[in-house]
Protein backbone atom coordinates (compact mmCIF):
# COMPACT_ATOMS: atom_id res chain seq x y z
CA UNK A 1 0.00 0.00 0.00
CA UNK A 2 1.59 3.49 -0.63
CA UNK A 3 0.15 6.99 0.16
CA UNK A 4 0.62 9.89 -2.02
CA UNK A 5 2.31 13.25 -0.56
CA UNK A 6 2.70 16.67 -1.43
CA UNK A 7 5.59 18.12 -0.43
CA UNK A 8 6.69 21.59 0.53
CA UNK A 9 7.84 22.30 -3.43
CA UNK A 10 4.22 21.61 -5.04
CA UNK A 11 5.72 17.79 -6.28
CA UNK A 12 3.75 14.72 -5.29
CA UNK A 13 6.12 11.72 -4.07
CA UNK A 14 4.57 8.28 -3.01
CA UNK A 15 5.58 5.95 -0.26
CA UNK A 16 5.12 2.92 0.95
CA UNK A 17 3.66 2.98 4.13
CA UNK A 18 6.08 0.50 5.63
CA UNK A 19 9.36 2.73 4.93
CA UNK A 20 7.15 5.35 7.64
CA UNK A 21 7.97 5.65 10.58
CA UNK A 22 5.28 8.60 11.75
CA UNK A 23 3.84 11.38 9.69
CA UNK A 24 3.28 14.56 10.91
CA UNK A 25 0.25 16.85 9.27
CA UNK A 26 -0.13 20.31 9.37
CA UNK A 27 -3.73 21.56 10.35
CA UNK A 28 -5.89 24.30 8.56
CA UNK A 29 -7.55 24.79 11.45
CA UNK A 30 -6.28 24.30 14.79
CA UNK A 31 -8.03 22.20 17.62
CA UNK A 32 -8.33 23.35 21.10
CA UNK A 33 -8.35 21.21 23.95
CA UNK A 34 -8.32 21.44 28.06
CA UNK A 35 -6.18 18.75 30.47
CA UNK A 36 -8.18 18.39 33.32
CA UNK A 37 -7.40 16.86 36.58
CA UNK A 38 -9.85 14.39 38.55
CA UNK A 39 -12.06 16.93 40.21
CA UNK A 40 -12.33 18.27 36.54
CA UNK A 41 -10.44 21.79 36.98
CA UNK A 42 -8.31 22.86 33.91
CA UNK A 43 -4.99 22.17 34.39
CA UNK A 44 -3.51 23.38 31.30
CA UNK A 45 -5.43 24.40 27.84
CA UNK A 46 -3.84 23.24 24.61
CA UNK A 47 -3.72 24.33 20.85
CA UNK A 48 -2.65 21.80 18.64
CA UNK A 49 -2.35 23.16 14.66
CA UNK A 50 -0.94 19.33 13.56
CA UNK A 51 -1.91 15.54 13.59
CA UNK A 52 0.74 13.06 14.30
CA UNK A 53 0.57 9.38 13.00
CA UNK A 54 2.92 6.29 13.96
CA UNK A 55 3.48 2.41 13.34
CA UNK A 56 2.14 1.15 16.92
CA UNK A 57 2.82 -2.21 16.09
CA UNK A 58 5.44 -3.95 15.14
CA UNK A 59 6.95 -7.53 13.94
CA UNK A 60 10.15 -9.09 14.26
CA UNK A 61 11.26 -5.00 14.82
CA UNK A 62 9.27 -4.09 11.38
CA UNK A 63 6.63 -1.67 11.84
CA UNK A 64 3.29 -3.33 10.33
CA UNK A 65 1.85 -0.90 7.38
CA UNK A 66 -0.58 0.78 9.77
CA UNK A 67 -0.83 4.22 10.42
CA UNK A 68 -2.84 5.43 13.03
CA UNK A 69 -3.60 8.67 14.97
CA UNK A 70 -1.64 9.39 17.78
CA UNK A 71 -4.13 11.37 20.34
CA UNK A 72 -1.40 12.43 22.50
CA UNK A 73 1.13 14.10 20.80
CA UNK A 74 3.37 15.96 22.70
CA UNK A 75 2.56 14.16 25.83
CA UNK A 76 3.83 10.74 24.86
CA UNK A 77 7.11 10.31 26.35
CA UNK A 78 5.65 7.60 28.86
CA UNK A 79 2.24 6.46 26.90
CA UNK A 80 1.44 6.35 23.90
CA UNK A 81 -2.42 6.78 23.32
CA UNK A 82 -3.68 5.91 19.61
CA UNK A 83 -7.49 6.37 18.20
CA UNK A 84 -9.11 2.84 17.31
CA UNK A 85 -10.68 3.10 14.05
CA UNK A 86 -12.09 -0.49 14.60
CA UNK A 87 -14.16 0.89 17.62
CA UNK A 88 -17.95 0.71 16.41
CA UNK A 89 -19.67 4.57 17.06
CA UNK A 90 -23.20 5.72 17.63
CA UNK A 91 -24.66 7.48 14.26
Amino acid sequence: MNISLRLVDGSKQKIKLDQIKWVKIRLTNSIKFSIRDESGNTVKDVINSYVVFEHPFSTKGKPKPTLIQLLNSGFDSRIKIFADSNVATDK
